[in-house]
C-alpha cells in the first residue's frame, strides 16, 4: 500500500511541474506577468518583482516557488519587453526555468476628452474605456526540471518502476496572450503553455491547453477608499474550470487588504503595504479549505515589487 501511495505522491509531484510553466501565485493580480505575457510594459516603468510561497506549510515535501521578474516599456517601439526566472521545487523534483516576453501595444485615445464636464468625470468608468491599451504577448523559454530518484524511500531496491524514469528534463515552452486595460478596467486572455510537454513519468500521456481569462475594475467609494474586484478563469485540459473571486480595498492609497476565494481550495487574505509610489510590499496566507486541509497549516507568500519611473507616473500604479 506504501509502495502505491508513493506512486501517486510523486505522479502529482511530476505532473504539477510540467502541466504548466508557473504555479499560480496568490499575488498574480499585482504581477500580471506571471500568468499573460501580454503584460509586459503595461506599466511604463521599469516594473521589478521578486516572489517567495511556501505551500502547504507543515506537509512533507510541499511546494515552494521563488519567482523574480522584471519587465519594462519602449515607448517609442510601442513595445514591451520582460524576463522572468523561476525555481520551483516539490517532493523529490526540481525545477528551474527561464522566460523572455516581447508585447506590441495598440493605443485608443479619447479625442472628446476635453467636451467632457469635468464633475462627470469622477463616473466616467465606460468613458474611460475610449482612453485604453490593447497589447498582444508572445512568451518563450524552457524549464530544467530535475529529479532525485535516489533519495526516494522504496520498499524493493532496485525498483524496475523508478529505474528507469529520467533525472532531467529540458522541458521548452511558448506562451501568448491578450491584454486590454486603463486606469480602471482591465481584461486578459492567455495560453501560458502552448507546447505539448511529457505529463508523466510513468507513461506517454500528453498535457496541453491551460487557458487563463482575467478581468477587474477599480471603483472610488470615497476620497479615501477604492474598491478593485477581480475575478480569474482558468481551464486546463480534462479538468473542471477553475476560478478565483477576488476583493480588495484600498485605504488613502497607502495600505491595500482584500480578500479572495479559489474555488473549492483556499480562502486568501490579502495585505499590501505602499511604501512609496515605487516600492511595495505585499503578503497572502491561503487557508486550505479543500480534503488536504487537515495536512497542512495553509500557504505563505510574500511580494517584494519596485519600479524605475524614467518620465511620468502610471495611470494609477499601485493597482493594476
Amino acid at each position: 500500500m506504501k509502495r502505491y501511495l508513493l506512486i501517486v505522491l510523486l505522479f502529482i509531484s511530476y505532473s504539477l511541474v510540467n502541466a504548466q510553466h508557473l504555479p499560480l501565485l496568490g499575488n498574480y493580480m499585482f504581477n500580471g506577468l506571471t500568468i499573460n505575457p501580454a503584460y509586459a510594459g503595461s506599466r511604463k516603468a521599469l516594473s521589478i518583482a521578486a516572489t517567495h510561497r511556501t505551500q502547504w506549510a507543515g506537509f512533507e515535501g510541499a511546494p515552494t516557488t521563488q519567482v523574480l521578474s522584471a519587465h519594462g516599456r519602449l515607448e517609442r517601439q510601442k513595445l514591451g519587453l520582460g524576463l522572468m526566472f523561476l525555481k520551483d521545487k516539490i517532493g523529490l523534483t526540481n525545477q528551474y526555468g527561464a522566460y523572455g516576453t516581447l508585447a506590441y501595444y495598440v493605443d485608443f485615445k479619447d479625442k472628446s476628452r476635453k467636451r467632457v464636464n469635468k464633475s462627470y468625470r469622477r463616473y466616467r468608468l465606460f468613458h474611460r474605456l475610449k482612453e485604453s491599451k490593447l497589447s498582444f504577448g508572445l512568451q518563450f523559454g524552457y524549464s530544467h526540471v530535475r529529479t532525485n530518484w535516489s533519495q526516494a524511500i522504496l520498499e524493493e531496491e532496485n525498483d524496475p518502476l523508478f529505474t528507469d524514469i529520467p533525472n532531467y528534463e529540458f522541458v521548452p515552452n511558448v506562451g501568448v496572450g491578450m491584454y486590454y486595460y486603463n486606469d480602471v478596467f482591465f481584461a486578459g486572455l492567455s495560453a501560458p503553455n502552448l507546447l505539448n510537454t511529457n505529463g508523466s513519468p510513468f507513461g506517454d500521456e500528453r498535457t496541453f491547453g491551460n487557458f487563463l481569462f482575467s478581468t477587474g475594475f477599480l471603483l472610488n467609494l470615497n476620497e479615501y477608499i477604492q474598491w478593485q474586484p477581480s475575478t480569474l478563469l482558468r481551464y486546463i485540459e480534462n479538468s473542471p474550470v477553475q476560478f478565483d473571486i477576488n476583493s480588495n480595498f484600498i485605504f488613502y492609497e497607502k495600505l491595500l487588504a482584500g480578500l479572495s476565494y479559489r474555488h473549492q481550495d483556499a480562502l486568501i487574505p490579502i495585505v499590501q503595504l505602499y511604501v512609496s509610489d515605487q516600492f511595495r510590499v505585499g503578503y497572502t496566507y491561503e487557508v486550505g479549505i479543500s480534503d488536504l486541509k487537515k495536512y497542512h497549516h495553509g500557504s505563505h507568500e510574500i511580494l517584494l515589487m519596485y519600479e524605475f519611473r524614467f518620465k511620468s507616473k502610471v495611470m494609477h500604479p499601485k493597482y493594476f
